[in-house]
């Protein structure tokens, strides 16, 4: 994100290169965010501001500690709060105001929550643990989301001058004056231990590397080793800094053009976006014919750099909200409307809010004032935050004692689709509470019976039991969360009759002896987790082996690539023949449609129409674990595509409930429904323990 910080060199001149390069570095991230399809890999934008972030607060320092002899951390922190808190609290108090009255309302309790984290400037390690969670990943993105750099960058500010002030004092207590070559072996072993860490983690776990502070730190001391090489600024080489300089800039724009989502992140490949901004920054601001600053020096780019702050905070909130205000997604008018909607509030923002604070004088000593005003105004987003999120506790709470209290009844779910006295199950109740609906989980989605995505289990069959474990009727749920998804329904049949179920789900782990195209630990893990599982069914040897999976279309559109379709389903035949030669009866649930939209987000928005057509979400999507399952000897399958869809139609709803709690995860609700017909299904299919 774009630090609020004057573009100044070690010396205390302007640098309006430096602001030209923040004009080019949220050009790209805001280009990205409107249009990700024409700048793929925009988001190196941040790692630009990090350089620059970097360089400048290790310039400021240094040059004070040559200046004084040493660095007053209260003056510098009263800097920074005045710089750049004022416009950052004031768009989260915004956000606040637009999740009560504009976002749905299954949105609003995660929103709150990163309003919180925001405010407090760990928004990072928020978005960091809720990406290995799998329930987290699949949330919509909040309006806060891109707080995760501005708490990347307040961090850095806590640690960085402490870290500067600490071996500028042991130079001067040491024989002679050794602070630069301190603070140089310094800056250089965070940025090779912080280098190091970011390859090894984003080849780990890329989600988690590209928002941790640690894995970061590296791409500020970049910039920070700029600072120091540059006490002396260079003169004449006029020629070799515009080569440098353009070179830079190609890096940048090539990175910005090239990568994409898919590109593992940060890791080596953020060197390139990286080595590039500090070329630009070295190179200063060459005077020659050909220099890419007499484009640069230009006022349009000087004022882009110069409301980059306030454009980067207003940006995204403008991009989410459009759909939610005009009830679509944005064509080439609308993004031309939110991009000058974004350039008026961040000059707004610029003049009435951040130059006022940045005027007020004195600004370094008045710690306490200032520190106090900050904890109260963060204090007034939290409180406020916390209060929305205890409303929206206690309404999903009470929402879901009433459906505890109507579950059995004959027009609830999918019970109203076999009741002829049922009028309009498929029809959206007016009261629908969309909060519950998304927070409406299986049992297996809470603590380990499920895994998520993490990394942490390998050589765990991630075994639970559910029901009578003294039945000698023993059912064997296997698969991924959509095998998950199906176990309230399950439950329902055990709790009449008296079965004792066992489940081994992974998220994101088909039951497939193909290889599926993931990397690292994860992959590992989903592979033991395979062998682990034939292992416990032989030993078991359960009556009845239930078997469900999400289709490749899902996981595709998770990002997660499970390879080709046909090594699939030969992988999967193999699987269930190894099955079926340990239990009684194996049965494959046939996958549940894919909506193209978060359902209770969608039923959240007034006159929505959150329907589709059956040929989109189910049909044209390929399921190689039911066609798998036909060319196994004695594996049965089940369909019960007729309770979530007609002949032309997949429902959102149906009896009063809300079928999904997200794209295409069952709620549990919906799920427990279906016990009947599912019992029914599976008697046609197999002989029942």
């Amino acid at each position: 994100m774009p630090a609020a910080i004057s573009s100044t060199s070690v010396t205390g001149g302007y640098r309006a290169d430096i602001q030209a390069l923040r004009a080019v570095a949220v050009a790209l991230v805001v280009a990205y965010h409107l249009a990700p399809g024409l700048v793929s890999g925009g988001y190196v934008g941040v790692d630009v501001f990090f350089v620059i972030s970097g360089f400048l607060i290790t310039s400021h320092l240094v040059r004070e500690h040559e200046r004084t002899g040493s660095i007053s951390l209260r003056a510098f922190y009263v800097r920074r709060i005045r710089r750049l808190l004022p416009a950052a609290l004031l768009v989260l108090l915004v956000l606040v105001f637009a999740y009560a009255i504009l976002m749905p309302e299954s949105m609003r309790q995660q929103g709150y929550r990163e309003i919180i984290a925001s405010a407090l400037y760990v928004e990072n390690w928020v978005l960091a643990f809720s990406s290995v969670d799998y329930l987290g990943a699949a949330a919509a993105p909040s309006l806060a989301q891109h707080y995760w750099s501005l708490s990347v960058e307040e961090q850095f500010y806590i640690v960085w001058p402490v870290l500067l002030l600490l071996v500028g004092w042991i130079g001067l207590r040491s024989s002679g004056d050794h602070r630069a070559r301190n603070w140089a072996i310094a800056l250089w072993a965070v940025f090779g231990a912080s280098l190091l860490a970011s390859v090894v983690v984003t080849a780990v776990n890329p989600e988690w590397a590209y928002f941790v502070t640690p894995v970061r730190a590296w791409e500020f001391a970049a910039g920070g080793l700029v600072a120091l090489i540059a006490v002396r600024p260079v003169e004449g080489y006029e020629r070799l800094r515009t080569v440098a300089s353009w070179v830079g800039l190609v890096a940048i724009a090539s990175s910005a053009m090239l990568f994409t989502p898919a590109t593992p992140f940060p890791g080596s490949a953020a060197l390139v976006p990286v080595v590039g901004t500090v070329l630009v920054i070295a190179a200063r601001d060459p005077r020659t014919r050909w220099s890419p600053m007499i484009l640069g020096r230009t006022p349009p780019v000087q004022f882009v750099g110069g409301v980059s702050y306030s454009v980067y905070l207003w940006h995204w909130p403008l991009i989410i909200l459009y759909p939610v205000i005009v009830g679509h997604a944005p064509g080439w008018r609308g993004l031309l409307i939110v991009l000058l909607a974004t350039l008026v509030a961040a000059t707004a923002s610029k003049y009435l809010v951040e130059d006022p604070f940045l005027r007020r004088k004195p600004m370094a000593p008045r710690f306490w004032p200032t520190a106090a005003a900050t904890a109260g105004a963060m204090a007034v987003l939290v409180v406020v935050s916390t209060v929305q999120i205890g409303a929206i506790d206690a309404r999903t709470a009470a929402t879901a004692q009433e459906q505890e209290a109507i579950a059995d009844g004959p027009c609830y779910g999918a019970r109203a689709l076999s009741n002829a006295d049922c009028a309009s199950p498929r029809a959206v109740p007016a009261d629908i509470d969309t909060s519950f609906a998304a927070t409406d989980y299986a049992d297996t989605t809470l603590g380990d019976c499920g895994a998520g995505v993490t990394v942490g289990t390998i050589g765990d069959a991630l075994e639970c039991s559910f029901g009578d474990a003294a039945s000698d009727r023993l059912v064997v749920m296997v698969g991924d969360s959509h095998a998950g998804h199906w176990l309230p329904a399950v439950q329902s049949i055990a709790a009449d009759e008296d079965w004792h179920i066992v489940t081994f789900f992974r998220s994101s782990c088909p039951f497939t002896t193909a290889t599926p195209s993931a990397s690292g630990v994860f992959q590992i893990a989903c592979e033991e987790w395979k062998g682990l599982v034939e292992q416990r069914v032989e030993t078991l040897a359960p009556d009845l082996v239930l078997v469900a999976s999400l289709s490749p279309y899902g996981y595709l559109n998770a990002d997660f690539d499970p390879g080709p379709v046909d090594a699939m389903q030969a992988g999967y035949a193999d699987s269930l023949s190894t099955l079926a030669g340990s239990a009684a009866a194996v049965v494959v649930l046939r996958d549940t449609p894919f909506m193209q939209d978060n359902v209770p987000d969608c039923l959240g928005v007034a006159g929505a129409d959150c329907d589709r057509p059956r040929s989109a979400v189910l049909e044209a999507h390929a399921d190689p674990l039911w066609e798998a399952a036909a060319a196994v000897p004695g594996v049965g399958r089940v369909d019960l595509t007729d309770v979530f869809c007609d002949e032309t139609t997949c429902f959102a709803t149906t009896g009063g409930v809300v079928i999904y709690r997200d794209h295409h995860h069952l709620g549990a609700s919906y799920s427990r429904s279906l016990g009947p017909q599912l019992l029914a299904r599976l008697s046609e299919s197999v002989v029942l323990p």
